[in-house]
């Protein structure tokens, strides 16, 4: 029985008595005309048959009711009853009136809300929504204000279970008093993350728990912490929900039977895909045009969490909106408590152009600050002469742009003078442009004295909670001093009487300003945060600071400065981290590097590699397996020796383990990584390719027992194999899979993929071979769709198969058609995650699923199968490319012939 269905029983036996409100004739038309609109739609009442007078007559009842009662919830233009659809009337009526026994019934939780109090600890159950809002109420974070279907229902994430964990003996301003701690459904050393209390980052990486409890070290005081920490794996009602990220998404009918919360989850989950319901491919920005107004407590939700929504269709239908609702919309864009902003105001306008300059303006001047300062550029808006204008401030080399936005062209420049000055002075952002630069510009176009008095004012006056950036304003000797650290280099003003003059600091005159320079350096957060960006900018040339006064101001520092720091970079594979020492502050670089006074070298001692990772530590990056390749084959051109010296340090091991289950090691003066429960998944780096390739680590290299001998070793002079004159004992058939399947060493023969099956590591063709394989319907899987959208035009998933892996998540097996006509095979085994490729005369070894592209393109896989043969065969043997050459060329002189 559909919700509509549902809706119409409950009102025929609980509302059949109408109000006052229409008159007898007036009731009889509305009957007549909707009876007439469910006949011609096939509109269905109880019992599935068509719809009644009395049932109809409900209706209207249920509509009057809720305009009598609530007639703010109905949208203006729609309170007249007359202009409704049947249809419509139903699914707006069912939506506002509870009508019991519409919810799935949930499986039935063990845990409870509260799994452990007592008078320093409480540890409190997230596994529903409404236990994070209501034991979270206060806090910043998105599972406490409507976030919980999008994390709760994330493959990627594991589907995660929240614990809210409470220190009483903490003060409340202390960031790990209440921390959120995730569970993931993934392997040990990528289980947890956690959230401190600042949200600040928003989410930790993941984590094993001796991590997570070297993080949060308190944890450990709680009994059995561990234990109480469990993972709650997707009851059936959740299970449904999963299904819904998949590329068709649910039909107008189904979404409609879905109940409030249901459908609030649904749209969570949709905000990544293109349409949100299948029937006529409704976009999200159709959504809001059609659907949205006939559930009106839905569009409140989307106005209080527009971030699980989406904010470009919301923003682009802004007018659709209430003028409440657009400003809970607005000052949630940009909101890192919220998840963040997916409209990106800088580059040429388009975006904001594309989204509707009115609508823009809206936004603004409800958040003037929606479009965070990047590095060299802010957006705000502006008032001049009556109209708006949307600014763009541009500093480059301490030379300043101002433009304008305009629908037809974009970025428009404009020429400040006495009309147009206000553009920049009362720009939302131009405190955080460098000073150099608004001092050059005041030169430049000789601006307003007045003004420019205006802009001092506000930086020496902040209002309460206003952030003044790295702008400060203090008197020393009588004079009044600007110390600004926004732009690349540390600068200092006089300006005394609004006139801005400025100042060398290495002046024996202006010794007590570089003091008091000095001291803000050591107080103020954000003069660190941005000394420290400037110091990797310019690699150390810190123009005033010496190299201990530097090291005075960062020895102290709490992590939140490194990781702001380190959070203004966006490549993790050339990510950069200080080392400030007394005789000057280091630079490391993710590939190997470092750079002290503007030089650049490779790390090749142990002492170097000691403070890069101690460096390194200090923020919460951590390595994964492109990262620590770029650490090995960059400096080989020129040394190994870092490499090995880097792979032999302890510290080194525990920085890796979050991002990739291998340890690593030198043996026979190679280097090796292996799984310590998996030797048969080891390999060994290849300084020639600079790769990975097929390697094998023994037991007794990393300290076990060596297995023991199967069989004694034939007497001396005796003959080795089967007897002389003895028949050749038939091999035993290979033991047959487990009951139901395929047998997945079949699957490869069809593709002509044995000799690469065979050729995997037997541990790997072990767990494939403990069950049969069930093949799944290509469309809808999300393993499927994940490759296929890495693939592009290159291929396609032509067959997906799924292995009992006897763990959460089933073993994969995905047969993919290049365009060449080549076929592979991708997989992916659990537990541990482990992938691999497989070609028709070897495998290769994925680290990440999301990788696959990348191997393909750097094997040329793509490119044709022949052409991957030579090049990997090449690869593995440099020493025969002279004789390779030879038999290409005399195959290509014979094919001629």
């Amino acid at each position: 029985m559909t919700k509509q269905q549902q809706f119409i029983e409950f009102v025929v036996e609980n509302l059949l008595t109408l109000t006052e409100a229409y008159g007898k004739a007036e009731v009889e038309k509305l009957v007549k005309k909707f009876k007439d609109q469910a006949e011609a739609l096939g509109v269905l009442g109880k019992n599935k048959n068509p719809l009644t007078d009395d049932e109809i007559k409900a209706i209207i009842n249920g509509f009057d009711q809720i305009r009598t009662t609530s007639a703010s919830s109905i949208p203006v233009e729609k309170r007249d009853i007359n202009k409704w659809k049947i249809k419509d009337l139903i699914k707006f009526v069912s939506d506002k009136i509870n009508m019991g026994g519409d919810e799935e019934e949930e499986e039935v939780d063990q845990t409870p809300d509260v799994v452990y109090d007592d008078p320093n600890y409480t540890i409190w159950n997230g596994s529903k929504e409404g236990n994070c809002i209501k034991y979270g109420k206060g806090e910043r974070w998105c599972i406490t204000k409507g976030s919980f279907g999008s994390y709760r229902y994330s493959q990627q994430r594991g589907y995660p279970i929240f614990y809210l964990v409470k220190n009483k003996n903490l003060p409340e301003s202390d960031t790990l008093s209440f921390v959120a701690i995730q569970v993931r459904n993934k392997p040990e050393n990528q289980r947890y993350v956690f959230t401190n209390r600042k949200n600040n980052p928003y989410e930790s990486n993941e984590m094993g728990w001796d991590e997570l409890t070297s993080r949060i070290p308190w944890l450990t005081n709680i009994p059995d912490v561990k234990d109480k920490l469990k993972y709650i794996g997707i009851g059936k009602a959740e299970q449904r929900q999963k299904t819904w990220s998949s590329y068709s998404g649910l039909s107008e009918n189904e979404f409609d039977s879905l109940s409030f919360n249901e459908k609030k989850a649904y749209l969570s989950i949709r905000k990544g895909q293109r349409y949100v319901i299948q029937d006529g491919d409704v976009t999200h920005s159709d959504f809001i045009q059609d659907y949205l107004p006939y559930y009106p407590e839905l569009k409140k939700w989307v106005a209080d969490f527009p971030f699980e929504y989406g904010f470009k269709p919301i923003i682009f239908n802004f007018d659709e909106f209430t003028p409440q609702q657009q400003k809970s919309i607005a000052v949630k864009v940009n909101n890192v408590e919220h998840g963040g902003n997916d409209i990106d105001g800088r580059g040429d306008g388009s975006v904001l152009i594309e989204l509707g300059i009115k609508n823009i303006i809206k936004l603004l001047e409800y958040n003037p600050k929606a479009f965070p300062p990047t590095n060299d550029s802010c957006v705000g808006l502006v008032k001049l002469d009556g109209d708006d204008y949307i600014v763009q401030l541009l500093h480059s080399n301490n030379i300043l742009t101002v433009k304008y936005l305009k629908k037809s062209t974009g970025w428009e420049r404009i020429k400040l003078n006495s009309y147009s000055e206000d553009l920049l002075f009362n720009h939302p952002f131009i405190k955080s442009v460098p000073f150099a630069a608004i001092a050059n510009a005041i030169g430049t176009y000789n601006l307003s004295p007045k003004k420019i008095g205006g802009l001092l004012y506000k930086i020496q006056n902040p209002k309460e909670g206003e952030d003044v950036g790295s702008l400060s304003i203090s008197e020393v000797d009588g004079k009044k001093i600007l110390f600004d650290l926004n732009g690349l280099t540390p600068s200092t003003y006089d300006i005394t009487n609004n006139k801005i003059s400025k100042l060398d600091l290495s002046s024996e005159e202006n010794q007590n300003i570089r003091d008091k320079f000095l001291e803000l350096t050591k107080t103020n957060d954000n003069f660190k945060i941005s000394l420290g960006i400037n110091l990797i900018r310019n690699k150390d040339k810190a123009g005033i600071q010496s190299p201990t006064e530097i090291y005075d101001i960062f020895k102290d520092a709490p992590k939140e400065i490194y990781d702001a720091i380190y959070q203004e970079q966006t490549n993790d594979t050339t990510k950069q981290f200080i080392y400030p020492t007394e005789q000057g502050t280091v630079i490391y670089s993710t590939i190997g590097r470092k750079y002290l006074n503007g030089k650049t070298s490779i790390i090749t001692d142990q002492t170097d590699i000691n403070n890069f990772i101690t460096a390194v530590k200090k923020s919460n990056f951590k390595f994964n397996d492109e990262n620590i390749n770029n650490l090995l084959s960059t400096p080989f051109r020129e040394s190994n020796t870092f490499s090995k010296l880097l792979v032999s340090t302890p510290d080194f091991q525990s920085i890796t383990v979050d991002g990739n289950a291998y340890k690593y090691k030198t043996i026979n003066d190679e280097i090796y990584r292996y799984v310590p429960t998996n030797l048969a998944n080891s390999n060994k780096w290849s300084f020639t390719s600079g790769r990975w390739i097929r390697g094998t680590v023994r037991p007794q290299d990393i300290g076990q027992a060596a297995p023991a001998a199967n069989a004694a070793a034939p007497a001396a002079g005796g003959r080795r194999g089967r007897p002389a004159g003895a028949a050749r004992a038939p091999q035993a058939a290979p033991a047959a899979p487990a009951a139901g399947g395929t047998p997945v060493a079949n699957i490869f023969a069809a593709s002509n993929l044995t000799p690469g099956y065979n050729s995997l590591p037997r541990g790997a063709r072990r767990r494939l071979e403990m069950a049969g394989a069930t093949q799944v319907n290509v469309r809808g899987d999300r393993g499927s769709s994940a490759r296929q959208n890495q693939l592009g035009n290159s291929g396609r998933v032509t067959a997906a198969y799924s292995i009992n892996s006897g763990g959460q998540q089933p073993t994969k097996i995905y047969l993919i058609t290049m365009a060449s006509g080549t076929v592979i095979a991708s997989i992916n085994i659990q537990p541990g995650n482990y992938n691999y490729i497989v070609t028709s005369t070897g495998f290769l070894i994925v680290n990440n699923p999301r990788q696959l592209m990348t191997v393909l393109q750097g094997r040329n896989i793509t490119e044709g199968m022949k052409s991957f043969i030579i090049k990997n065969y090449l690869s593995l043997n440099p020493h025969q490319l002279d004789e390779v050459k030879a038999m290409l060329k005399t195959h290509t002189s014979n094919k001629k012939n």
